[in-house]
């Protein structure tokens, strides 16, 4: 009787935990599921809302939490995945946010350990180096290709507004319960 009721109780919070919106769910099969869905949002759903004003990144901060929460074959499959998402809707270079992301990828796999769920500072750094990485890539090679200036006023002031938006969703998805839907009391 007592196993049936413990193990109903991890089933129950095992179904809770893979149902929570979050980037590790546990289940490889929903984390391509609710990474699909962030690539949808992130090019339907917010430049409707935004008017295309502002470019809101989920994408980003939804993989370095990915990068950081799940194993390293996981988390470099989330990374491709996420990657294509943004390249097909991209009129960048084929290949830009791959190498991009992978190279996240790597930095964060090397240097995990000094991330810590408690402490929020080391998180604000990470999502604010992933982003500016993502941004000055964008640049640079948008610059080169296409002859774009990086430093026209519209430009830059985007790419802050940009920059604070991604840190601060980056920082909501740091949040042990969001990152993966464990309780803090349960860990």
């Amino acid at each position: 009787m007592e196993t049936t009721l413990t193990s109903s109780r991890s089933l129950k919070g095992r179904l809770k935990n893979a149902l929570h919106f979050s980037p590790c769910t546990g289940y490889l099969g929903l984390d391509v599921a609710l990474l699909l869905v962030v690539g949808a949002l992130h090019f339907t759903v917010l430049p409707c809302l935004t008017r295309s004003w502002v470019l809101i990144d989920l994408m980003t901060p939804w993989l370095v939490t990915t990068f950081v929460a799940a194993k390293l074959p996981r988390a470099a499959l989330l990374g491709l995945l996420g990657a294509l998402i943004l390249e097909t809707h991209s009129a960048a270079p084929a290949g830009l946010y791959i190498c991009a992301y992978w190279v996240i990828l790597v930095a964060l796999y090397l240097t995990r350990g000094t991330l810590s769920w408690r402490h929020a500072f080391p998180w604000l750094v990470t999502f604010v180096l992933s982003e500016l990485w993502v941004i000055g890539f964008e640049t640079f090679v948008l610059t080169v290709d296409a002859g774009l200036s990086p430093l026209a006023p519209h430009y830059l002031i985007t790419q802050a507004v940009r920059l604070v938006l991604a840190v601060g969703i980056g920082l909501w998805l740091s949040q042990r319960f969001m990152a993966t839907g464990i309780a803090e009391e349960a860990a």
